[in-house]
């Protein structure tokens, strides 16, 4: 009776540990993420397609926006909208980049923030927010992530990480996953798990 009882709480650890996240995707504890924000994240970001990827090649950036150089990477990406941009296009500028799937919760749980955020930068031009999408083929792929940011009616910028290199570059391995570059392309602050614009802004204040 107590080894049956005690299977059944096993059982129900794990089915109620992988709960918050769809499609297989992990729930997994960080210690790193904001005290005000749920501690779950969602593991294994981009499946098989991240393991093994090597770091960018262009760590140094490249020539950004008014001639200044960015150490972020010069990693182009291609932007749903059909456009390319890099980090490193942002030299001279404060860029938040958010991390995310479109089958990830916590993820979804922060899209309305992050949304209210871009439209509140574009008009005080204090910061740059720039997500990136990470495609696996399977869990996500460029039509499920288009369809999702279409029928939510977000505006902000989504670059597609069909291999994983960015998220490489930036040790991404849990998602939701949200870096702040101070103005020189370094990472200046990081969130890991659901954030919200306020959090953000607050970190923003914070980098020189």
């Amino acid at each position: 009776m107590k080894k049956r009882i005690l299977t059944m709480l096993i059982v129900f650890a794990v089915l109620l540990g992988s709960a918050g996240c769809a499609n297989g995707g992990a729930v997994v504890p960080d210690d790193g993420a904001d005290e005000n924000q749920d501690a779950q994240v969602c593991g294994g970001p981009t499946g098989e397609s991240q393991g093994g990827m090597p770091a960018g090649s262009d760590q140094d950036g490249g020539a950004a926006a008014g001639g200044e150089k960015s150490n972020a990477p010069g990693i182009v990406l291609q932007a749903l909208d059909g456009s390319a941009m890099a980090l490193s296009d942002f030299g001279g500028q404060i860029v938040i980049v958010n991390f995310w799937a479109s089958w990830c919760p916590p993820c979804r749980r922060e899209m309305p923030d992050l949304d209210e955020l871009d439209k509140e930068l574009k008009e005080s031009g204090d910061a740059v927010l720039i997500t990136v999408n990470l495609v696996d083929g399977r869990r996500e792929t460029v039509d499920s992530a288009r369809q999702y940011i279409e029928e939510n009616g977000f505006g902000f910028t989504v670059l597609i990480d069909e291999q994983g290199v960015l998220a490489s570059e930036y040790s991404v391995s849990a998602i939701p996953h949200t870096i702040i570059l101070d103005r020189n392309g370094d990472v200046a602050s990081t969130i890991i798990g659901a954030t919200t614009k306020a959090t953000i802004l607050e970190r923003v204040a914070e980098v020189e």
